[in-house]
Protein backbone atom coordinates (compact mmCIF):
# COMPACT_ATOMS: atom_id res chain seq x y z
CA UNK A 1 0.00 0.00 0.00
CA UNK A 2 0.91 3.96 -0.52
CA UNK A 3 -1.05 7.15 0.60
CA UNK A 4 -2.03 9.75 -1.88
CA UNK A 5 -1.77 13.15 -1.14
CA UNK A 6 -5.01 13.51 0.23
CA UNK A 7 -4.61 10.47 2.57
CA UNK A 8 -6.10 7.37 0.32
CA UNK A 9 -4.70 4.02 0.25
CA UNK A 10 -3.15 2.79 -3.20
CA UNK A 11 -3.28 -1.00 -3.37
CA UNK A 12 0.51 -1.74 -5.05
CA UNK A 13 1.60 -4.47 -6.76
CA UNK A 14 4.99 -6.69 -7.63
CA UNK A 15 5.86 -9.23 -10.02
CA UNK A 16 9.46 -9.95 -9.26
CA UNK A 17 11.71 -11.05 -12.29
CA UNK A 18 12.62 -14.46 -12.51
CA UNK A 19 16.09 -13.96 -12.85
CA UNK A 20 18.57 -11.58 -11.13
CA UNK A 21 19.81 -8.94 -11.97
CA UNK A 22 16.58 -7.83 -13.95
CA UNK A 23 16.89 -6.18 -17.49
CA UNK A 24 14.50 -3.41 -15.92
CA UNK A 25 11.07 -2.66 -14.69
CA UNK A 26 7.73 -1.94 -15.98
CA UNK A 27 5.40 -0.10 -14.66
CA UNK A 28 1.85 -1.59 -15.43
CA UNK A 29 -0.92 1.28 -15.46
CA UNK A 30 -4.97 -0.32 -16.11
CA UNK A 31 -7.61 1.14 -17.55
CA UNK A 32 -10.82 2.55 -16.35
CA UNK A 33 -13.61 0.32 -14.23
CA UNK A 34 -10.52 -2.65 -14.20
CA UNK A 35 -8.01 -3.76 -11.37
CA UNK A 36 -4.45 -4.59 -11.54
CA UNK A 37 -4.33 -7.93 -11.16
CA UNK A 38 -6.17 -8.69 -14.04
CA UNK A 39 -2.60 -7.81 -15.62
CA UNK A 40 -1.01 -11.07 -13.59
CA UNK A 41 -0.64 -13.16 -16.94
CA UNK A 42 0.76 -9.98 -18.73
CA UNK A 43 3.41 -9.35 -15.75
CA UNK A 44 4.07 -13.33 -15.60
CA UNK A 45 5.59 -12.91 -19.60
CA UNK A 46 7.56 -10.08 -18.61
CA UNK A 47 9.03 -11.60 -15.62
CA UNK A 48 9.94 -14.70 -17.70
CA UNK A 49 12.29 -12.53 -19.78
CA UNK A 50 13.40 -10.99 -17.28
CA UNK A 51 11.49 -7.62 -16.18
CA UNK A 52 10.51 -6.75 -12.82
CA UNK A 53 7.02 -5.38 -12.96
CA UNK A 54 4.92 -3.09 -10.55
CA UNK A 55 1.48 -2.01 -11.23
CA UNK A 56 -1.51 -0.63 -8.37
CA UNK A 57 -4.97 -0.48 -8.33
CA UNK A 58 -6.00 3.19 -9.31
CA UNK A 59 -8.37 5.59 -6.54
CA UNK A 60 -11.50 3.35 -6.36
CA UNK A 61 -10.83 0.93 -8.82
CA UNK A 62 -10.05 -2.65 -7.15
CA UNK A 63 -8.54 -2.85 -3.58
CA UNK A 64 -7.56 1.09 -3.58
CA UNK A 65 -9.49 3.64 -1.47
CA UNK A 66 -12.16 6.24 -2.99
CA UNK A 67 -14.91 6.56 -4.66
CA UNK A 68 -15.31 3.68 -7.54
CA UNK A 69 -13.84 5.20 -10.73
CA UNK A 70 -12.86 8.39 -10.03
CA UNK A 71 -9.59 9.26 -11.16
CA UNK A 72 -8.35 12.56 -10.81
CA UNK A 73 -5.92 12.39 -13.35
CA UNK A 74 -3.75 15.16 -11.90
CA UNK A 75 -2.40 12.50 -8.90
CA UNK A 76 -3.05 9.24 -11.05
CA UNK A 77 0.43 7.97 -10.47
CA UNK A 78 2.36 10.36 -8.12
CA UNK A 79 2.19 8.22 -4.77
CA UNK A 80 3.16 5.17 -6.85
CA UNK A 81 6.20 6.56 -8.25
CA UNK A 82 7.75 7.67 -4.78
CA UNK A 83 7.09 4.19 -3.66
CA UNK A 84 8.77 2.40 -6.40
CA UNK A 85 11.48 0.79 -5.11
CA UNK A 86 14.24 0.90 -7.78
CA UNK A 87 14.22 3.60 -10.25
CA UNK A 88 17.63 2.84 -11.14
CA UNK A 89 16.93 0.34 -13.26
CA UNK A 90 15.78 0.99 -17.13
CA UNK A 91 11.91 1.64 -16.77
CA UNK A 92 9.07 1.60 -19.44
CA UNK A 93 5.78 2.45 -18.98
CA UNK A 94 2.78 -0.15 -20.22
CA UNK A 95 -0.61 1.53 -20.41
CA UNK A 96 -3.52 -0.75 -20.87
CA UNK A 97 -6.98 0.55 -21.72
CA UNK A 98 -8.30 2.75 -24.47
CA UNK A 99 -10.74 5.19 -22.05
CA UNK A 100 -8.47 8.04 -21.69
CA UNK A 101 -4.13 8.38 -21.01
CA UNK A 102 -3.92 8.04 -17.11
CA UNK A 103 -0.01 7.56 -16.26
CA UNK A 104 1.76 9.18 -14.01
CA UNK A 105 4.06 12.28 -13.77
CA UNK A 106 6.97 12.98 -12.43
Amino acid sequence: MTTTDDGLQLHLRHWPATAEPARGQVLLVHGLGEHIDRYAHVAAVLNAEGWDVHGWDHRGHGRSEGRRGDIPVADAGAAVIAAAPRWTLPTLLMWAGADRCVAPRG
